[in-house]
């Protein structure tokens, strides 16, 4: 008799969690989209990809609130129907009542460790990789709405338009690394901001600027070079006018950054051991 009752109970708990896990899956992965894509940083194809790649992270927060919820509609659905009553009226206590949800509790926390250490992190990756794939297309989106580009460095960008442009083939003659993608500023300002404090330590215009996009360990760099260039220096007000002025390379913000507690087991292991 409990055998059978317990099946009952367990069938009942794992139906319930699958299907408010799922909803609860597919809801917190779209609402994780929204923003980038109001943005314009994502287009359809990185949007499905995304969706994908994200939904076994939301597994980590759908399963202990799925099956708290499962559990508690089982139960009351029991006690409604005094099934609870004719359990205890048979000699079965209501602590063996708990048995299957404890059974399914410990199966879903070697689940969560398992997700947590190994499957999540990779996938995180993922979404990241995909996101900075097309991080052009947010840049251009920025400037389009006349908002600040904050490069993760010293230096802000801002332009008066922006528009991708192919870089061309690598000439045969050239060595080093070759952008994938090129965007074209026109009236373009760069500025340079002292950390900490935030005050403007310099301030580049010109007519027009080009920013190259380069990858490099999973991220998105940007060599920016502007042409007939004006430098100021706020503090004194001195004005020097060049040619051409071109700044170290800035890696482009991520709109999808893997924070520490999306990473691995060994790579968190290996970050203790080389913080740095």
């Amino acid at each position: 008799m409990p055998s059978t009752l317990y099946r009952y109970i367990l069938r009942d708990l794992v139906k319930l969690l699958l299907i408010s896990t799922a909803a609860l899956v597919v809801v917190m992965s779209v609402g994780f989209t929204i923003k980038p894509l109001s943005e314009g940083a994502l287009g359809p194809v990185q949007l499905a990809k995304i969706l994908i790649y994200v939904m076994p992270g939301m597994l980590s927060y759908a399963l202990p609130i799925g099956a708290a919820f499962a559990a508690t509609l089982v139960f009351f659905r029991m006690a409604a129907d005094n099934e609870i009553t004719a359990c205890a009226m048979s000699g079965i206590s209501y602590r063996a009542l708990l048995g299957p949800t404890l059974a399914l509790g410990v199966v879903l926390t070697l689940t969560m460790f398992f997700l947590s250490n190994w499957v999540i992190p990779r996938f995180w990756l993922k979404v990241e990789e995909v996101a900075q794939r097309d991080v052009a297309r947010w840049v251009v989106r920025q400037i389009e709405q006349r908002e600040v580009v904050r490069l993760e460095g010293e230096y802000v960008l801002y332009a008066d338009r922006a528009e991708l442009q192919d870089p061309g083939d690598r000439p045969a003659d050239h060595t080093g690394p070759w952008p994938y993608q090129r965007i074209v500023l026109e009236h373009a300002a760069v500025g340079q901001i002292e950390e900490g404090s935030g005050r403007l330590q310099a301030d580049f215009t010109g007519q027009y600027a080009t920013a190259d996009l380069y990858r490099h360990g999973g991220a998105t760099y940007a060599n920016v070079k502007l042409v007939n260039a004006v430098v100021k220096d706020p503090s004194t007000g001195t004005l020097v006018a060049v040619e051409r002025q071109s700044f170290p390379s800035q890696r482009l913000p991520s709109l999808f950054r893997a924070e520490p507690k999306f990473m691995s087991l060994a790579r968190l292991n290996e970050m203790e051991d080389r913080p740095t």
